[in-house]
């Protein structure tokens, strides 16, 4: 009996999530269309600011994506009014889902991506897991963001899967990371009937 590739791989994202083309060639414009579809009604913010914060942490996931196939782009943001201050709190988060040329094996990436990163099992395979901090460039100059990736062997190939999230809300990642998490856990492989 032979094995075969899976024919797809999915994830489900949160509801509230926007799913972004990862084809299109002006990612601001992508970025400003899924801004204006949510936030064009409310006036706690204005999609030019919206969008300048939320273009740096896009460019950086795909910067990290450049040596993959992207398959999938999720962004979330919400925007919260702070009590005695003129500017809202902007809390957003991105996903990418892509696949690797072929690589060694899953002992091979782990200790390529060093001695923060961790093995754990998602319910489609084992993965290796990388969280903590990255420097990200920002409208004001450099700033900080949180990252968390998944990188799972593609079954019966020599590719891997990676899921990479990153929030420039760093004071929110424990929270965060119950939501990358649960996304992970959704990633499924299918094949052909």
């Amino acid at each position: 009996m032979s094995f075969s590739p899976p024919a797809s791989v999915s994830l489900r994202l949160p509801q509230d999530w926007a799913e972004l083309d990862p084809r299109a060639g002006d990612l601001a414009a992508d970025l400003r269309r899924a801004v204006e579809a949510r936030w064009a009604a409310h006036d706690l913010i204005s999609t030019e600011r919206l969008v300048a914060l939320l273009t740096p942490p896009a460019r950086e996931l795909r910067r990290q994506g450049e040596q993959a196939y992207v398959v999938v782009v999720g962004l979330y943001t919400d925007v919260v009014p702070v009590a005695g201050s003129t500017e809202p709190l902007v809390v957003t988060a991105h996903a990418m889902l892509s696949m690797s040329p072929p690589v060694g094996s899953l002992d091979d990436v782990r200790r390529d991506l060093g001695e923060a990163a961790e093995t754990v099992t998602l319910p489609s395979g084992p993965a290796v897991r990388l969280s903590g901090p990255v420097p990200v460039p920002a409208p004001d100059g450099p700033g900080a963001a949180y990252r968390r990736w998944y990188v799972v062997p593609v079954p019966g190939t020599d590719r891997v899967a990676t899921l990479a999230f990153l929030t420039p809300n760093t004071e929110l990642a424990d929270v965060f990371n119950d939501v990358f998490d649960a996304v992970a856990d959704s990633l499924t492989f299918g094949w052909k009937d």
